[in-house]
């Protein structure tokens, strides 16, 4: 870590310069005697990343604590604020009073800093030493106590063997990326290699909590997490904002938690939505269900009704098809078209709710009497045209405050569907 950060002119210089204009500043070729322009730059445009990912530590930043910002790969890669302390939640659950957690993929060390405020002992590992150093001086500014192994995940799990030491619970959160820095997506692809961990995991760790891509299959991975010492009691999928940002497995070690005698019911899924609440907060909605539970599931089938409900993508992911409509007493349109009606308007629903205006064919004359405007939100589900082939079939421009529904319903009938969106989702 470069010292020269810390310097008083200089961490003065990045808070004044926090609304600046980047460019203009690379132009100049700021920089302080041991400081680069570009770690100057680099400094300012994390900070300015943070405000909104990371709340506290930016305003800790800004009470005058020099936390230090590695290279803004760590940032992408890094959890938001709201799934760390709801991350930290989960762990607080499972961990004994003074329990033992490692965090085996540190990073920045968002879920490290708010899962670690929970337990009694903690353990940063991160195989990057810069990385790790970086993180120990941040942690040291924002008062958690922590032991760093700049290691592999491998190495201090076979340190914790030698020393007779068994943790609580284990984070990982696997690099997605290749050493060409594209994306990946299955679990023996990522780095540390999950699957090959398992049994080394199975000797010195009594839970893990595993973070992974949202483009992960869920059943596949299962396939994969349930061979080596452990058993998957829950799966989180996570979506923010409507947006599915990540998967969670938790998975027991069997030489300390056996599985049920009936598991049916197991993994419980979860679809876990993190939607707006007002202007800023984030409010928490979940649908727990089990994948017997969708399988044993009898889906109605009707005509639309005065209500449309669209579900979350958390639930999609999760594949909670039938399930989440039978509860509520929902009808699906279409077998295929994930999209739900009733005659009365159910607000626990986990996802948009539109009020039903009109239902059309895909023909300009009548769209344009229905909406004169001449502009919607064009929505398609299990239609065979894009929003932007419709746009320009009916002369419209997409936006506005209508919904136009492309999709199909029962008899295979295709329809559009005029709709106002009736909630905050």
């Amino acid at each position: 870590m470069n010292q020269a950060l810390l310097h008083p002119d200089v961490q003065a210089f990045i808070r004044q310069q926090e609304g600046a204009d980047l460019y203009r500043l690379a132009l100049q070729k700021v920089a302080f005697e041991g400081v680069r322009t570009e770690e100057i730059l680099n400094q300012i445009q994390f900070l300015k990343k943070i405000k909104s990912k990371v709340p506290y530590f930016y305003a800790q930043y800004h009470k005058g604590k020099a936390l230090v910002f590695p290279p803004l790969l760590s940032y992408e890669q890094a959890s938001s604020q709201t799934s760390a302390e709801w991350k930290a939640e989960i762990l607080a659950q499972q961990l004994p009073t003074n329990g033992t957690f490692a965090d085996l993929t540190g990073g920045f060390g968002v879920d490290c800093f708010f899962i670690g405020s929970k337990a009694g002992e903690v353990f940063y590992v991160e195989q990057n030493p810069l990385l790790a150093q970086i993180v120990a001086h941040n942690f040291a500014l924002l008062g958690l106590e922590a032991r760093f192994f700049p290691l592999e995940a491998e190495t201090f799990l076979k340190q914790c063997l030698s020393e007779n030491k068994i943790l609580d619970a284990v984070l990982i959160d696997p690099a997605r990326r290749d050493s060409a820095q594209k994306k990946v997506f299955l679990l023996a692809d990522t780095r540390p290699d999950v699957v090959a961990l398992l049994p080394l995991l199975a000797q010195s760790a009594k839970q893990i909590l595993l973070k992974t891509s949202p483009m992960l299959d869920i059943k596949a991975a299962l396939a994969e997490l349930e061979r080596k010492g452990f058993w998957v009691e829950k799966v989180w999928v996570v979506s923010v904002e409507n947006e599915c940002k990540e998967l969670l497995f938790l998975l027991q070690n069997e030489r300390y938690f056996n599985p049920p005698i009936t598991t049916q019911n197991l993994p419980s899924i979860e679809a876990v939505d993190f939607v707006k609440n007002g202007d800023s907060a984030l409010i928490k909605k979940t649908f727990c269900f089990s994948f017997w539970e969708e399988e044993n599931a009898s889906a109605s089938y009707s005509l639309p009704q005065k209500y449309l409900y669209e579900p979350s993508s958390a639930l999609l992911k999760a594949g909670a098809f039938k399930v989440s409509a039978l509860r509520l007493g929902l009808s699906k349109l279409h077998a295929h078209s994930h999209l739900y009606t009733g005659a009365r308007f159910e607000p626990t629903f986990q996802g948009r709710i539109f009020e039903i205006q009109h239902l059309s064919k895909l023909d300009k004359k009548e769209i344009s009497l229905l909406i004169p405007e001449k502009k919607a939100n064009i929505l398609v589900r299990n239609f065979p045209l894009t929003p932007a082939e419709i746009a320009k079939k009916l002369g419209f421009q997409q936006g506005g405050k209508a919904f136009l529904i492309a999709t199909t319903q029962k008899e295979n009938k295709p329809i559009l569907i005029v709709a106002t969106k009736i909630n905050q989702f």
